[in-house]
């Protein structure tokens, strides 16, 4: 799959022209058919799991992010925390 996702857009459009012909010459209309619905079925389906990974990877960042931002909130109010209690403190000395 790495070779066939190096090729550039127009060595890809040649080979999948390539393999149409080499496979349509041989089948009938109908068989021509049921091949070409079933290969858009792949394709629809190899598609809709590609979008799903990325829309969960994008959730996961997003809660990563969420989670990170969080954890920096509560080390800001930590610092503002510690040094209110210091001012008051070098206030009552």
């Amino acid at each position: 799959m790495e070779n066939l996702a190096s090729l550039g857009p127009c060595e890809l459009i040649v080979l999948a022209a390539l393999f149409t012909v080499a496979i349509a010459d041989d089948l009938d209309s109908g068989e021509l058919n049921v091949l070409g619905n079933f290969i858009s079925a792949v394709g629809s389906l190899v598609s809709t799991w590609a979008a799903q990974k990325e829309q969960l990877a994008t959730s996961k960042e997003s809660a990563d992010s969420n989670t990170a931002m969080e954890e920096l909130k509560n080390q800001i109010q930590c610092l503002q925390d510690n040094c209110n209690l210091l001012e008051q403190r070098l206030q009552h000395k």
